[in-house]
């Protein structure tokens, strides 16, 4: 008898956490993400303010409830583009591959995979980038078309990273990496900018985590019953 998978079940519990974050922001965030009050800059966390307050004097916690429907949605979209070109590019690939007069097609995919496989992601997407000027929607395109539909958290944290050098979504968008960069200069002044963008990188990452390596457990576990 297998055992139940919890990591699995754990993942999906906090993955409908997120998605109702990113579906009903104004549940769980009290204020306005954009909403200024210099008087009240850098405040520490408080009951009002549960991650305190930023350098414009910003709800911190609200504004990373808010990017959850930035950063999770603009990945689930580079994903689910992934999936499509995968599958289109794989099927391409295996029927050229099947007759002597198309072979050379998949060669030609094969080769190109490799290429960019080759190269680092986050370079990729800055040569792009470099092409195409920063937007949040510039880091869906090429760069990570060599990321597969699982590798969602990767795409979570190329998009907070490209976010982080100026590169991705642009102020004053609430998103998680560009949160972070703007938390830099007050690393030891006010630590607690970096709180909330933090984990929720960290969870949303371990969320998907979770649940690949669950599925693919799952799979593995009834592959071995039918064997």
């Amino acid at each position: 008898m297998s055992a139940r998978p919890w990591g699995l079940y754990t993942g999906l519990a906090l993955l409908l956490l997120l998605l109702s974050g990113v579906l009903w922001p104004g549940l769980w965030a009290p204020h306005d993400p954009l909403a200024q009050d210099w008087l009240r800059r850098l405040e520490p966390p408080s009951a009002q303010h549960w991650l305190g307050t930023d350098v414009l004097g910003r709800c911190v916690w609200s504004r990373v409830v808010w990017a959850a429907r930035v950063s999770l949605g603009a990945a689930l979209l580079a994903a689910a583009a992934l999936c499509l070109l995968a599958l289109v590019w794989g099927l391409a690939a295996a029927v050229s591959a099947q007759s002597a007069r198309w072979r050379w097609i998949d060669a030609v995919l094969m080769r190109s995979a490799d290429v960019l496989l080759a190269f680092p992601t986050l370079v990729l997407a800055l040569a792009v980038i470099g092409v195409l000027g920063p937007a949040l929607l510039t880091p869906l395109l090429g760069p990570l078309a060599v990321l597969t539909s699982l590798e969602t958290a990767g795409v979570i944290l190329a998009l907070a990273s490209l976010s982080f050098l100026g590169l991705g979504a642009q102020p004053p968008t609430p998103e998680w990496g560009l949160m972070l960069s703007e938390a830099r200069p007050f690393f030891q002044t006010a630590p607690h900018l970096l709180w909330g963008p933090g984990l929720a990188l960290l969870l949303t990452a371990l969320v998907f985590n979770l649940l690949g390596e669950g599925l693919r457990t799952q799979i593995d576990n009834r592959a071995v019953l039918r064997w």
